[in-house]
């Protein structure tokens, strides 16, 4: 017991120092009349003590400063209760229990801990300075939503709930920060994802005293900043900035919907957003970093056809010409007949908001009908031809374009006639040769999200085609073709339905023609075929990882020379995606198809078919 007395008189004695030294740290700042609040208040001073190695019991605790809080809210936020025996060093232990007690919110400062002689032990004393009362909050900054409706995220309300704080509380600083917490949801959960609460203060003295004041953030645009262009020019990806403007506040879907348009250019591998705060108040940067891809590629294509064999294609595509955007493309495609030869001009951003293509070609391939049985056929056809279009973006998702084709073509008979079964008028039609000219008008409505690998939105796009213009064909065709994604699960649901109809002497090659790869998987290439036609294709996407996905799909179609006078097949199949980089956005398509119904099931089986790009 002696020993015990002796330790416990040597430390009283250094604790003396303690408490000599510890108030005045911690009212040195007492005649300042307004407090700033962090996390993580600085640490008292460090003052070493003796080690109490038989340990301290703490007999009981005494709290001082009290003015509004109940002691019991005190002696629930202390971590030293009374009966603990503190052992150790215990200047570090009454610097955590004083830390602890801090962060529970109700104190202008760290409370100041000490201990007192009692007996074989030591009282706690705890001296406090508790935050005022709470006498409403001022609120700055705020254009968006009223100062009532971010009032009720601090003193509840009908949308803000309960509140945080009501007037005649004790200002706590934790229930302010889920107050704050609260208007930041509410700013974000509107899409203003740069919004919230730049500071925050209140008054412990003088006439402002209890008052809280909330400075807010809104997020308002300082300047757009792109950032990793090496030869692509500024403005073509300005021209995708539609959305962010400096001086608007910034909106998740603003910098969403500017993102996609600027990746949809196929001119970028990524486009990241970075947010950084300005110099001035209340306003961020926008940091758009980019990665080009590459600008000039070679691919290649390479598949099976019933009718054509093994065909395929090369091709040199450069689609940032001179850092610009404009596209020029090269061709050559190849299959058991002679190869043929395609070139492409076109400048997405010629002008303002408006676009123009060229295209000439010289392309051999053959068609067949009733393949594999005793009436099949097969014609080779010749076409070369020219090809204008000019069209403009309305806004986001709308544009028109317009179209004129001049196109020569000719055929030979390889095998059977194709024409058979056909009354003389329509058999005339059917096998005239010679020269289209025509216009075409379409519209497109497009809402998609990605245009090379779609999870959601919609496709729609009506077209109207007239011949004649001093060609030989006089006739006139008409299509509608909508497109839907769907995110389902982890995968995509994806649907397409097109229709249309032509009317007028149209020849045999300006037919609409289903089958294959391209339309109805698992029956041959251009099995259906007439001036009318209706496709429906339906696909589950589910990507297994960055490289690697699988398809289900189920393919429909009817052709005919009227709605009341067509042939169909149903087919449905599994497939797998294969993104390969040096593709670029392209993906490997494999699918193997089995027709499960139709007209013509006898010359259905299964097929298999591979194809670079999503079918639609």
């Amino acid at each position: 017991m002696v020993q015990a007395a002796n330790t416990v008189d040597r430390l009283l004695t250094t604790l003396v120092v303690l408490v000599c030294i510890l108030p005045a740290a911690a009212y040195a700042q007492a005649d300042s009349t307004q407090i700033n609040f962090s996390i993580s208040p600085n640490e008292l001073p460090s003052v070493q003590v003796n080690q109490a190695e038989d340990g301290i019991e703490i007999r009981s605790v005494r709290v001082e400063g009290l003015e509004y809080l109940d002691e019991s809210t005190v002696i629930t936020g202390l971590t030293i209760k009374a009966g603990d025996i503190l052992v150790g060093n215990v200047t570090a232990k009454l610097n955590a229990a004083s830390e602890a007690l801090y962060n529970t919110g109700w104190y202008q400062e760290k409370p100041l801990l000490a201990l007192d002689s009692q007996g074989e032990g030591a009282v706690l004393k705890v001296t406090v300075h508790e935050n005022p009362i709470y006498q409403g909050t001022t609120i700055t900054g705020n254009t968006l939503f009223s100062t009532g409706r971010i009032l009720q995220e601090v003193e509840g309300g009908p949308d803000g709930g309960n509140g945080q704080m009501k007037p005649g509380d004790v200002i706590n600083v934790r229930s302010l920060q889920r107050a704050i917490d609260g208007i930041s949801r509410l700013y974000a959960d509107a899409g203003y994802i740069a919004a919230g609460v730049n500071n925050f203060s209140f008054s412990y003295a003088g006439a402002d005293e209890g008052m809280v004041t909330l400075d807010i953030s809104e997020g308002f645009v300082e300047d757009i900043i792109i950032a990793g262009l090496e030869g692509t020019r500024e403005d073509v990806v300005r021209s995708q900035i539609t959305h962010l403007h400096a001086g608007s506040v910034l909106t998740q879907d603003d910098i969403y919907r500017d993102i996609n348009q600027i990746y949809n250019t196929g001119l970028f591998e990524t486009v990241e957003p970075d947010i950084e705060q300005s110099l001035k108040p209340g306003y961020v940067q926008v940091i758009l970093n980019v990665t080009e891809a590459a600008t000039g590629q070679v691919g290649f294509g390479l598949g099976y056809s019933t009718i054509n064999g093994l065909q395929g294609s090369v091709n040199y595509n450069e689609k940032n010409l001179f850092g610009s955007g404009k596209v020029l493309g090269a061709t050559v495609v190849f299959s058991r007949n002679k190869p043929g030869l395609q070139l492409t001009y076109s400048d997405p951003y010629y002008k303002d908001d408006s676009f123009y293509s060229v295209s000439l070609y010289s392309l051999h391939e053959r068609q067949q009908a009733a393949p594999g049985s005793a009436y099949e056929s097969e014609l080779a056809v010749d076409t070369q031809g020219v090809s204008l279009g000019y069209g403009q973006h309305l806004n986001e998702y709308d544009s028109w374009q317009s179209t004129f084709t001049i196109a020569d073509y000719d055929y030979e008979v390889r095998k059977g006639d194709p024409f058979r079964g056909t009354d003389p008028r329509t058999r005339a039609r059917l096998s005239a040769k010679g020269q289209t000219r025509k216009v075409g008008l379409s519209y497109t409505h497009d809402t998609r999200d990605n245009i090379f690998s779609t999870h959601q939105g919609i496709y729609v796009k009506p077209t109207w085609e007239i011949a004649g213009l001093g060609g030989d064909f006089s006739f006139q065709k008409q299509s509608l073709e909508a497109r839907e994604f769907f995110k389902f699960g982890s995968g995509t649901l994806g649907f397409r339905e097109r229709v249309g109809m032509g009317s007028g002497d149209i020849p045999i090659y300006e037919q609409w023609r289903l089958g294959g790869v391209q339309s109805v998987r698992g029956i041959p290439e251009d099995m259906l075929q007439g001036t009318h036609h209706l496709l429906l294709n339906g696909e589950y996407r589910v990507p297994f990882n960055d490289t690697v996905g699988g398809v289900a799909f189920m393919d429909a179609g009817w052709a005919g020379n009227g709605f009341d006078e067509m042939d169909n097949a149903v087919s449905a199949g599994l497939g797998a995606r294969i993104k390969l980089s040096f593709l670029g956005v392209n993906a490997v398509r494999l699918d193997y198809a089995w027709q499960i119904a139709g007209d013509k099931e006898d010359h259905g089986g299964s097929r298999f078919h591979f194809f670079l790009g999503e079918m639609f």
